[in-house]
């Protein structure tokens, strides 16, 4: 439990790192999220590796946990994002990557967002005039024509 509850706590630097690559202003400012974020995701890559003490999928094993529940929407904004922005950060880490696909290809995980997330999530970076909402409407465009 006190691991749970460490790596819980590890949460919002961790949301923190992967924010700070799509909740940007310029491609100059994501650029210098995606410098930083790596050594978040690493912290992570090597609890899973060398702490979590089974062979998943979940942090806890076959069964998700309050740890899953808490990265979860993370993991998936920042893979929704990284669609447009193409960082392959996650592919640095494989354990991390495995642990993503594995969330976010379990029903539980993805039926808990609303059926407009996509739809609120964009209209939300394109209110707040990130870089990405530029790439998320010139892919919109593309897609038109």
């Amino acid at each position: 439990r006190a691991r749970n509850r460490a790596w819980t706590d590890y949460v919002p630097t961790f949301s923190s790192a992967l924010s700070g690559v799509y909740y940007t202003k310029t491609r100059e400012d994501m650029e210098a999220g995606l410098a930083n974020a790596p050594v978040a995701v690493d912290r992570l890559e090597k609890a899973i590796a060398g702490q979590r003490g089974n062979d998943g999928p979940y942090f806890n094993g076959p069964d998700l946990s309050l740890v899953d529940a808490a990265y979860a929407p993370f993991l998936q904004r920042f893979l929704i994002a990284d669609g447009f922005l193409n960082t392959s950060l996650l592919d640095g880490f494989p354990l991390v990557r495995a642990w993503t696909d594995a969330l976010l290809s379990n029903e539980i995980v993805t039926g808990a967002v609303a059926p407009n997330f996509l739809e609120e999530f964009y209209g939300n970076l394109r209110r707040r005039e990130f870089y990405i909402a530029t790439l998320i409407d010139a892919s919109a465009a593309q897609a038109a024509e």
